[in-house]
């Protein structure tokens, strides 16, 4: 596919309203703007090859694990009490693997030329100045840049290894899983709090009803994309991750 093509289907997304995956809303204006700069900048037009088989605009789909880490994705749970305490099954008990599955989700669904664009200008650059806001979304995790800024400033302590240059850290599958667990320990504080952390009353609400309910995965999956069928999608991929662990259990013994 060309990539006049991927900005065509771009274009159609903007039309339809949809939401870029991850972490808020990102206003039409926002998009149009992410669409006129990489129009004119090469580096932001950058696409990865794809080959025979490969679907031309989710060029990671089929090949998400290529792109997480799981051994880090555990591990990001740890430093965070809120989070460590919770791990388990059942009623306001959070999946050990929700961090993983919330990651592969957005590998199903990155896209070539708009995701790799942004990604390839940070790796160069360390910045995403040429959009002038910060609500693109970078790296495995798709993180909008703003949250990584204010998740640096919130949680000095767990991110300080990547206090230097955030940004090429949260492009590295080793290191975003510590981005989502620091995004989810956030979110969690203002649900016990019970303080809207600045998502629309409609989406919070909601938010807060899985929640209540005992849904803590639910409500984690969504406070960090509020697309409504974004529940369903995670757990595709967490019934994926628990597969895939299993068929290579049993193959080793």
């Amino acid at each position: 596919m060309r990539n006049q093509e991927l900005a065509a289907q771009r274009a159609k997304e903007i039309e339809h309203g949809v939401t870029k995956a991850g972490k808020s809303l990102e206003s039409t204006a926002e998009k149009a703007n992410h669409i006129k700069e990489t129009a004119v900048n090469k580096e932001l037009q950058h696409a990865e090859p794809v080959s025979l088989g490969v679907n031309p605009l989710f060029s990671h789909r089929g090949h998400e694990d290529d792109h997480v880490s799981y051994g880090a994705c555990a591990g990001a749970n740890n430093p965070f009490e809120n989070i460590r305490m919770r791990i388990g099954s059942g009623p306001g008990h959070i999946d050990a693997d929700l961090i993983a599955g919330i990651m592969r989700n957005e590998q199903f669904f990155y896209k070539n030329l708009f995701d790799t664009g942004t990604d390839n200008y940070v790796r160069k650059h360390g910045n995403l100045d040429p959009l002038h806001d910060n609500t693109s979304s970078i790296g495995p995790a798709q993180m909008q840049i703003g949250n990584i800024q204010n998740l640096m400033k919130q949680f000095p302590e767990q991110l300080a290894p990547y206090a230097k240059d955030p940004l090429r850290a949260a492009l590295n599958p080793g290191d975003a899983p510590m981005f989502v667990a620091a995004y989810i320990s956030n979110m969690i504080e203002h649900l016990e709090k019970h303080t809207n952390p600045g998502l629309p009353a409609g989406v919070w609400k909601n938010i807060q009803k899985h929640w209540s309910e005992g849904d803590a995965n639910g409500a984690l999956i969504l406070a960090f994309n509020p697309d409504p069928h974004q529940i369903e999608n995670v757990s595709k991929q967490l019934h994926t991750i628990k597969h895939e662990r299993a068929e290579k259990s049993d193959k080793a013994h």
